[in-house]
């Protein structure tokens, strides 16, 4: 499958897509300047065990923004 055949199948555009991802990415980076602390703590010693931090997502949801950009 391609990047086109699945957002047919949710009866989307990359536009569309882009958008939310976007959108999803704003808002996690407004949490992180606004709680910065936080966030540190929630990427480090809060992780709780986890394989995967805040950060990581940030990376994941640029990534995702770039992909679905460059299927325009």
């Amino acid at each position: 499958m391609d990047l086109n055949t699945v957002l047919e199948m949710d009866n989307a555009e990359g536009s569309e897509a882009l958008i939310a991802l976007d959108a999803i990415a704003t808002q996690l980076e407004d949490y992180r300047a606004k709680y910065p602390n936080t966030f540190s703590f929630l990427c480090g010693e809060g992780r709780r065990g986890s394989d995967f931090t805040l950060v990581d997502a940030a990376s994941a949801l640029a990534d995702a923004c770039e992909h679905v950009a460059e299927g325009e």
